[in-house]
């Protein structure tokens, strides 16, 4: 069972924010530092990208900016969406016990510039939050800061508290109960052929129209329409992808869910938040036949070969479709010509060996071009 923090709220106080020394890739040095210099409380942060320890306090006589007027200290903010979900409101419960004007602060783990987090102010209007906001990164002292302990997120695995969801489920414009023979399929056919994806999955579309079910492509709509179409939904498939993230904090729990895995193991945050809420256990599909990336360096861009009867099989024991007759592979032609979509013509999709040839290369020149600039 998880343990989570009290829910606490601290302040106001004085402090000054300061990013430190860096641990590794995904560790720093950080904190928001009282006059006397120990850290004020929940001024830590707990995520897979950045998660942070208490260093040395700032010295007195450093220059930094001031901020005068009453501001809260929000947590992490990051560039996708997914992740400013489950980073970005774990501590907003607290807003109800702190002054009405406070400004919101988020820190990032790199570049403090607003256009850089397109995906905070949405979310901020989808709970009716109207409070002016900051990210900053840079040393800044604050003459009257509050922090609250986190009640959801990352720092749980993806979990959220009771206070949390009470507080959540309260802030949503409304609640919709699924509709009896509703079916929705939530794609990721929309984003491109540059997205990590399945290879033909407007052919897995087609197969999915047979047995009713809606195509729905979440990025053309805003998140108060994205929740409605999501909750009045009895039976919904995911593609795996951060869509996965919202749905799972506004499950109803009568709904049926089931995810197709898109790379070899289901990232182990989604793995957990969508099971969160009440309801069924999500039903997890592996009927991956093959896995390739485009060369370049990032993991979750890879492509896909799902083994189509096989995902047939498993869904109508789930009891998401009817029948898996007519659940067959594509031919090769369109197979390789959606797999290769995304790359230019000169270029090749790389399966598991050839990619670890490539990252091993890759690791060498880049610690060749260090080695030479140091």
């Amino acid at each position: 069972m998880t343990s989570f923090l009290a829910p606490d709220v601290i302040g106001p106080t004085s402090g000054t924010l300061l990013h430190g020394k860096r641990i590794n890739m995904c560790a720093a040095e950080f904190g928001i530092y009282l006059d006397d210099g120990k850290p004020l409380a929940h001024s830590d942060l707990g995520s897979k990208a950045l998660t942070t320890v208490f260093g040395e306090p700032p010295n007195a006589e450093t220059k930094v900016d001031t901020v005068s007027e009453p501001c809260f200290f929000a947590g992490l903010t990051l560039r996708e969406f997914g992740h400013t979900l489950i980073n970005a409101t774990g501590r907003l419960w607290a807003l109800d016990s702190v002054p009405d004007d406070v400004m919101l602060i988020f820190t990032p783990k790199k570049r403090p510039s607003k256009h850089f987090y397109p995906f905070v102010q949405p979310v901020l209007d989808l709970l009716g939050i109207k409070n002016p906001w900051r990210i900053i990164r840079e040393p800044t002292r604050f003459e009257e800061i509050y922090t609250a302990s986190d009640q959801f997120g990352e720092r749980y695995d993806g979990r959220g508290s009771p206070v949390f969801y009470d507080w959540f489920d309260g802030r949503l414009p409304t609640r919709h109960q699924p509709e009896a023979g509703r079916k929705l399929y939530v794609s990721r056919s929309g984003l491109g052929a540059g997205a990590g994806r399945y290879a033909c999955e407007d052919y897995l579309e087609e197969l999915l129209a047979v047995e009713g079910y809606r195509m729905y492509h979440p990025e053309k709509d805003d998140l108060p329409t994205q929740i409605s179409t999501y909750q009045k939904a009895e039976h919904l498939i995911f593609a795996e992808g951060s869509a996965l993230h919202l749905f799972a904090m506004v499950r109803q729990p009568s709904q049926k869910v089931s995810v197709i895995q898109r790379r070899a193991a289901l990232p182990p945050l989604i793995q957990v938040q969508m099971n969160d809420r009440p309801g069924p256990d999500v039903l997890e599909v592996n009927a991956i036949r093959e896995i390739f990336w485009p060369p370049i360096r990032a993991d979750h861009m890879s492509v896909c070969l799902l083994d189509f009867s096989q995902l047939g099989a498993a869904l109508t024991a789930g009891g998401f479709i009817s029948s898996r007759n007519g659940w067959q592979n594509p031919d090769n032609d369109a197979e390789t010509a959606s797999l290769n979509a995304g790359i230019k013509a000169s270029e090749k999709m790389l399966n598991a060996h050839e990619r670890r040839a490539f990252l091993k290369e890759y690791r060498a020149k880049v610690r060749a071009k260090n080695a030479k600039s140091g």
